[in-house]
């Protein structure tokens, strides 16, 4: 591959044919990119299967399964343009998730992201614990539940790790018993909700809060209405954090 045109994020090159040239998207304990080769995985006499998928942006990603080894998947970081050329892809977001480094290969390319982190330790189960409810916030008076997701650089998501227990929102106060009421509907309360997920898992980046809500109409029917933060919340570091 030679480059021969395009801006510094996603410069544009030149196949050539007459050469092989791997992967260049392997940082190598500096800051230059170097080929990224199947031995940083595998043994050459390990027999491999190869599975090629289109990405999101354009480039393809590589499943490598192998004998006894947890299946990889590896991004090309670039995609395939007309007339032998080819783009380099760049991914800006928290981090360039089809550049990687030797230093955590495992966790950058597992396919299947267990309960087990890179050096083999058990992760802890996740919980999802209520720290206080307070007033100062805009919540819809209801009963929540609220369920946990990871997700990595690349948003995708886990399936649904944890939930919490039932959470009440009313108006009021405990502390003052006389003051409480509920509401109905769409009615909205002062109230906001502080969780804390305890157990972080650092293979991933990103926490994704879901919620239900049960609550009664002008009827007096219960009704039940779900929905999910639009953003997720960035993972800090440590076993714990606030949401």
């Amino acid at each position: 591959m030679n480059d021969i045109s395009g801006d510094d994020n996603e410069p544009i090159g030149l196949f050539d044919y007459n050469a092989y040239t791997p992967l260049g998207n392997l940082y190598n304990g500096n800051n230059r990119l170097n080929a990224f080769h199947i031995n940083n995985f595998y043994t050459k006499e390990t027999p491999v299967t190869i599975e090629v998928q289109d990405s999101y942006d354009g480039s393809v990603n590589l499943i490598v399964i192998g004998d006894e080894k947890t299946p990889i998947i590896i991004n090309s970081g670039f995609s395939v343009l007309t007339d032998n050329k080819y783009k380099l892809t760049n991914r800006e977001q928290s981090a360039d998730t089809n550049k990687y480094q030797v230093a955590n290969l495992i966790e950058q390319l597992s396919l299947i992201r267990n309960s087990y982190a890179a050096n083999g330790s058990e992760i802890k189960l996740t919980n999802i614990e209520l720290s206080s409810v307070k007033t100062g916030g805009q919540l819809k008076g209801g009963n929540y539940t609220f369920y946990l997701k990871f997700g990595d650089d690349d948003y995708n998501q886990t399936d649904i790790i944890a939930e919490s227990r039932i959470v009440s929102v009313f108006n009021g106060t405990d502390c003052i018993p006389s003051t409480i009421s509920g509401t109905l509907a769409d009615e909205r309360t002062d109230k906001m909700v502080e969780l804390e997920i305890v157990g972080l898992n650092h293979v991933y980046s990103k926490l994704y809060i879901y919620y239900t809500r049960e609550y009664s109409d002008v009827q007096g029917y219960r009704m039940t209405e779900a929905g999910v933060f639009v953003e997720p919340f960035e993972m800090t570091t440590g076993d714990s954090q606030k949401v």
